[in-house]
């Protein structure tokens, strides 16, 4: 929260007795006082080592398998010195200021197993049986080792598997290499590192401007045995039958009580579900799951199994976590699934993911068509926010794409729905390698077996599509919270639009063909894209340009099945894209397919253009911030708060690196405005920095409609 109002200029010269000034007393001694407390840990671990079970505890007794030994209560306690320790490291090295929701609608995630990613030694030749369902020793420190790879694509946040401890011992069923298995939630499964690791890697992601989102479960414990005969005793904290409901296998997913209230699992490893109805639990888990998200900076958490909870604890699950939280509700019903984003912030999007496998797997129909056209519009009815959702087409969970057809441009038009509809994106490590796995465990790779192979051609395609997609959410800073409109469909083609300003909103077209696809031109008529008259636009993959005719329609080329997205031509100066010219389009297509009734014409660029009566204007600002501070601007007009810091217009820091720290925000202001700003720089605790005097000043030039003004400036 800015609690600092006023003008800059009008700043109090000496400090007042003011919550702001308590708050940054606070962020200066924080630290201090926490390396005090540091000195006591110090002197406390040794103890609370030789305490700390590496196993489960058995009766009112713990039990160390490694020493054959047990231990008393009273030794135990000191066990939670540990993970005190570990917040107070967190305190010390970096304050957690997670992203909301609203943030995160801006990222592109990408998801890993972190047994199956990387190993600490950087192999790329270790072995990794996936029948085996083993360990093949994938860890933190190896996911470290490779985020220039993840950043390399463009993705700005990683999704790793839960991290709490686990049963070791194998059985008919694999191991617990995946973390789903957990017995102590207040442990770290030892095959992936240690608690500093884990600091280290969320430290890393924070440093390259990247975030860290965590996998979580509470339906459920792992139990090395058969259903029957649970020994709770072996369970940290929930060490009692009264913490779960009474045995039942589910035989029958369409009875709600028995998906919630009843087991997964089988006889080999079974799943206690957890009675989250009751106080107790719920207190436990909401005090954990704030513990989690506190001591090791996390951003972002996925929750597993969330249908098989009942909705009401997932409200305060999500409060008590304080970041965004999207669930797994594997379910394709969006009127079912859609129902629990009352309860969390987001949902995997599963009823997109159905239709999308239908149209992009080699077998697309008429009616798969129509199903993902007519998914889209239910989705967006039923859920209470589609940006929210993440979209997918591959998961752990779920057979590859590339398992059902192994054609590229395929592959290349499920992802590009991914990146530029509703929601936002996920991709699964070896997606970019095209991994052809199917069901579980197949689908479960070795990443490092592909050599990480940055020239790959869906890793060179998603770091193209990371680029576009950044591009439109810094031209339109609304295009994320724009709902995704399909406005064509036919036996093969979709085209559909999302933007926040009627002239410049971005076309994305997909194809279901194939690359073995003909070539042929798709007429967009503008009474669906909302173009001009000779408005002229980038096709972003190809850097062919395109230009509207006199009615506003526009003839897009289509070869190859490949998909394409247009963007406004006077967007892709400075994106990073297509280099510093651009391509004409020829008119040499074979054939020629009409979005509507009307008559095209060749597309030819223009000098005229509508002037516009208001423009986009992007301020970037290029300043060096530390984790858990925002860059924030205010101003003379009321676009910008004027001055009043409690309505400043925060920046994203989506295209953040080291190298380059910059921070950015789009804000549409009428032409001929003329107004004074500056940056601000705030802290966790709400402490505000002005940059230094005199303010900055600007004035938005008459120019033409879908023109985009650019203010560069650097901290001072």
């Amino acid at each position: 929260m800015l609690r600092h109002a006023g003008s800059p200029q009008s700043r109090p010269a000496r400090p007042e007795a003011t919550l702001e000034n308590v708050a940054s007393s606070l962020d200066s001694f924080g630290p201090i006082i926490a390396a005090v407390l540091l000195v006591a840990c110090a002197l406390a671990l040794p103890c609370a080592h030789r305490a700390y079970p590496k196993r489960k505890r058995t009766a009112t007794l713990y039990y160390d398998r490694q020493v054959g030994r047990r231990w008393s209560p009273t030794q135990a306690k000191f066990r939670h010195i540990r993970w005190s320790c570990i917040a107070l490291w967190a305190l010390l090295g970096q304050v957690a200021l997670a992203l909301t929701p609203v943030q995160w609608r801006g990222q592109s995630i990408y998801f890993l197993l972190t047994d199956r990613f990387a190993r600490t030694d950087n192999s790329t030749t270790a072995a990794c049986d996936t029948s085996k369902r083993a360990y093949c020793g994938g860890s933190w420190q190896g996911i470290i080792n490779q985020l220039d790879y993840i950043q390399g694509m463009g993705f700005t946040a990683v999704w790793i598997t839960p991290v709490t401890g686990q049963f070791y011992e194998s059985t008919s069923d694999g191991t617990s290499y995946h973390g789903y298995w957990q017995q102590d939630i207040y442990d770290l499964n030892p095959n992936y590192g240690t608690g500093s690791d884990l600091l280290k890697l969320s430290k890393a992601l924070h440093d390259r401007g990247m975030y860290l989102m965590v996998d979580v479960v509470a339906n459920h414990m792992g139990y090395d045995g058969s259903d029957s005969s649970v020994d709770y005793s072996v369970f940290d904290p929930f060490n009692a039958a009264s913490y779960f409901h009474p045995y039942c296998l589910i035989s029958n997913y369409e009875n709600q009580t028995e998906v919630e209230d009843c087991w997964l699992g089988d006889s080999s490893v079974s799943l206690p579900d957890l009675n989250t109805s009751q106080t107790a639990v719920q207190d436990i888990w909401y005090s954990w799951v704030s513990s989690l998200v506190t001591n090791y900076s996390v951003d972002g958490l996925r929750i597993d199994t969330v249908k098989h909870v009942q909705k009401s604890f997932w409200s305060g699950f999500n409060d008590a976590a304080g970041v965004y939280c999207v669930g797994e509700v594997f379910d394709g019903d969006p009127d079912y699934a859609c129902a629990y984003q009352k309860y969390l912030d987001g949902l995997l999007n599963y009823p997109i993911y159905y239709p999308l496998i239908s149209v992009f797997s080699g077998s697309g129909t008429s009616s798969s068509i129509s199903s993902l056209y007519s998914m889209v519009a239910s989705v967006a009815a039923d859920c209470t926010d589609a940006t929210l959702l993440g979209t997918f087409v591959e998961n752990h969970d779920n057979p590859r794409f590339a398992s059902y057809t192994t054609d590229y441009s395929l592959a290349k038009n499920a992802l590009v729905f991914l990146f530029l509809s509703d929601g936002i994106p996920i991709v699964y490590a070896g997606q970019e390698q095209h991994y052809s796995g199917g069901a579980d465990p197949a689908n479960r790779e070795a990443t490092w077996l592909s050599g990480y192979n940055i020239t790959a051609e869906l890793y060179v395609f998603l770091r193209t599509t990371n680029k576009i997609r950044s591009l439109v959410a810094t031209r339109d800073s609304a295009w994320t919270t724009a709902p995704n409109t399909p406005f064509y469909q036919d036996t093969t083609t979709l085209a559909m639009r999302k933007g926040s300003v009627s002239g410049s909103q971005v076309i994305t077209i997909v194809s279901n063909l194939g690359q073995g696809g003909s070539s042929y031109s798709l007429t967009l008529n503008s009474t669906e894209t909302g173009y001009t008259a000779d408005a002229s636009f980038v096709e972003a993959y190809s850097c062919a340009s395109l230009a509207a005719d006199s009615a506003g329609n526009v003839a897009v080329p289509m070869s190859s099945g490949l998909p394409r997205i247009l963007v406004p031509a006077s967007w892709i100066s400075d994106s990073g894209l297509c280099g510093s010219s651009v391509l004409s389009a020829t008119a040499t297509n074979s054939a020629s397919t009409k979005a509507s009734s009307a008559t095209s014409s060749s597309s030819t660029i223009t000098t005229a253009c509508t002037t516009a009566t208001a423009l986009p204007v992007i301020f970037k600002e290029t300043v060096t911030t530390v984790y858990g501070e925002n860059i924030f601007i205010s101003g003379s007009i009321s676009q910008l708060g004027n001055w009043n810091t409690a309505n400043a217009v925060a920046l994203s820091a989506a295209n953040y690196t080291t190298a380059n720290p910059l921070w950015f925000v789009t804000v549409t202001l009428p032409t001929g405005t003329a107004f004074e700003y500056k940056y601000m720089k705030v802290g966790s605790g709400g402490t505000v920095i002005w940059e230094s005097d005199p303010n900055r000043s600007f004035t938005v030039s008459s120019s033409c409609v879908g023109t985009v003004v650019v203010d560069s400036s650097t901290w001072r």
